[in-house]
């Protein structure tokens, strides 16, 4: 098959798929995220309670608003619940999974940490992603210095004691680094000792 052949059968491929695409799903598939401490008893309970909600809201009558007091409290009360169990649950946990307690702590923040405007060597403000990367970028860029590679000094030797004495050979069994393995905390940095 030539290549002019496989453009043309892509092209009628790729309108076949923009006319399915238009007429079968007309308006885009929004998928909501529920939160974290949501369960399912109190989804329902909210979704009761915002139907019974419009309900009261149509016909604006004393009965229908009995009917939605007691399961909008209960759904408040849900998920008022709900929240305490979550967050209990992550309290309970935060030996062995310290990230998530600080992920749902951070998302508990009002106040959102960014890089804001920076000013340039010249002045001027960079206020767009872009400008204040290249512009930290330099920064960072000129801390490095070169170095002289036509002269590279000497090693000085370390060890001070006689040559009996030095390190030339070490031993390490399949249990001393299965020890050491089953100390390492899958949540914290790796720190060598």
């Amino acid at each position: 098959m030539s290549s002019h052949a496989a453009c043309i059968l892509w092209d009628t491929f790729n309108g076949v798929m923009q006319e399915a695409n238009v007429s079968f799903l007309s308006a885009p598939l929004m998928i909501k995220k529920k939160p974290l401490w949501m369960t399912g008893k109190v989804l329902r309970s909210v979704k009761t309670k915002h139907k019974l909600w419009k309900k009261w809201k149509e016909c604006n009558d004393d009965t229908a608003y009995d009917k939605y007091r007691k399961p909008a409290n209960k759904a408040s009360k849900g998920v008022k619940m709900a929240k305490r169990e979550f967050e209990r649950k992550i309290w309970k946990n935060i030996k062995k999974d310290s990230k998530s307690f600080y992920a749902y702590t951070r998302s508990k923040s009002r106040v959102k940490n960014s890089v804001g405007p920076l000013i340039g060597v010249n002045g001027s403000l960079a206020s767009t992603d872009e400008e204040m990367g290249d512009l930290l970028n330099a920064f960072f860029a000129s801390v490095f210095t070169q170095e002289n590679i036509d002269y590279i000094p000497a090693v000085k030797q370390q060890y001070q004691g006689e040559e009996n004495g030095k390190l030339c050979s070490f031993s390490m069994t399949p249990d001393m680094v299965k020890s050491k393995l089953q100390k390492l905390k899958m949540n914290k940095p790796l720190v060598l000792t």
